[in-house]
């Protein structure tokens, strides 16, 4: 069973042309198998885009509850001495850095951070919507945000039958 690599349709054997789409078929554009393989892969892409956004959005709200709320409840040195993190406190006391400021920083680089992510995750939203591909360079910069994404759009780029990739 044969199947276009443009529209996804079955193909009768030995057909030059797609009958649906009209594509010119070839034997390095036919795929066998699963003709939803491409869109199931940018599903399981956009899952994991999702969940970066989510996991950066958890670290800005933890860096602001450790920034303000921490303080008042704990002694912030006390914290970092049970998570085994005695490096940092020493670093941080060496340097007289306040604590709170250490958090809030960490919160905003998180928060550009999590922008970034997000405007990624609703350009391959869209760019998927109108069923075209990413650049390669938007896949790079995936790869560090969510490899595991990163790693699917590659795949699936690899079954767009209009690059050759």
């Amino acid at each position: 069973m044969k199947f276009c690599s443009e529209c996804g349709k079955e193909l009768p054997d030995g057909a030059e042309l797609c009958p649906s789409c009209g594509f010119t078929i070839n034997t390095n554009q036919v795929n066998s198998g699963n003709p939803n393989f491409k869109r199931n892969l940018q599903i399981a892409a956009k899952v994991f885009m999702v969940l970066a956004c989510v996991r950066t959005a958890m670290f800005v709200g933890y860096a602001l509850l450790c920034a303000f709320a921490i303080p008042q409840v704990f002694d912030v040195w006390q914290i970092f001495t049970l998570l085994g993190i005695d490096n940092i406190t020493e670093i941080i006391k060496l340097f007289k850095i306040n604590y709170s400021f250490v958090f809030i920083t960490s919160a905003i680089i998180e928060a550009i951070l999590f922008l970034l992510i997000l405007i990624m995750t609703i350009h391959y939203f869209k760019v998927t919507a109108k069923q075209q591909q990413v650049g390669i360079v938007f896949i790079i910069f995936s790869l560090f945000i969510s490899p595991v994404a990163g790693i699917l759009m590659l795949i699936s780029r690899k079954y767009d039958s209009k690059l050759n990739f």
